[in-house]
């Protein structure tokens, strides 16, 4: 504890300056060493409370407070013990603060897989703790029901996060994967076959690298 907060600004950093795209293993042995320091904190801010609370009585019991009315014989009085409670109080809450973000910041960024889709890679999956983990299948459950039809509102809003400009969106199969029945028709999934389907259709498909989008610039 020789720098006050170090290790918790650390944690916080190993999400925060990490790219969007990647997710780093939860540091476990650090989310420890804040949850170690702040106990630490704790235990010399209670002790110099009582300290201070054992000056204020002795100053009362010598009569050095004087003619100061008891309403005002604080601990106010001593400023040396003044600075150390604050000096502990400010370090518990600036290392809860940066233990909340950085736990914040990786549910952040759990949701957003799941909005990505339903199946987590397995290099994420393992850089997961068991509460996370827990944490993705409950968020899972949840937005799953209320997209449901007749529970829910009936439509899957994980697929168009940014608003189509055509309903439709022009695809090429990457491999052969037989039929399909969509929702305008029956699609044969033949290797390298391009053709129109609705981007509601054809997202999980493209997710799996079934299928790729093709820009007008890919025709020529």
């Amino acid at each position: 504890m020789a720098v006050f907060g170090k290790t918790a600004l650390e944690l916080y950093k190993e999400i925060a300056m990490c790219p969007p795209e990647v997710f780093p293993p939860y540091n476990d042995e650090l989310v420890r060493l804040v949850q170690k320091e702040i106990q630490e904190h704790k235990a010399l801010l209670d002790a110099a409370f009582m300290a201070a609370d054992e000056k204020v009585q002795k100053s009362e019991q010598a009569g050095t407070f004087g003619s100061v009315p008891a309403s005002n014989r604080k601990i106010d009085s001593f400023p040396e013990d003044v600075s150390t409670i604050v000096v502990h109080h400010s370090s518990i809450l600036r290392n809860k603060r940066l233990l909340l973000a950085y736990s914040q910041m990786r549910l952040d960024r759990i949701k957003a897989l799941r909005w990505q889709g339903r199946s987590l890679p397995e290099d994420v999956k393992s850089s997961m703790s068991t509460a996370e983990l827990q944490f993705f299948k409950g968020y899972d459950r949840l937005l799953t029901r209320y997209m449901r039809p007749g529970e829910g509102i009936g439509q899957d809003l994980t697929v168009d996060l940014i608003p189509p400009k055509d309903p439709e969106i022009q695809v090429r199969a990457l491999k052969d994967y037989g039929e399909m029945v969509a929702s305008n028709g029956t699609i044969h999934f033949q290797k390298n076959a391009v053709f129109f389907m609705s981007q509601e259709d054809a997202e999980p498909l493209i997710r799996h690298r079934i299928l790729e989008r093709m820009d007008m610039a890919d025709l020529h």
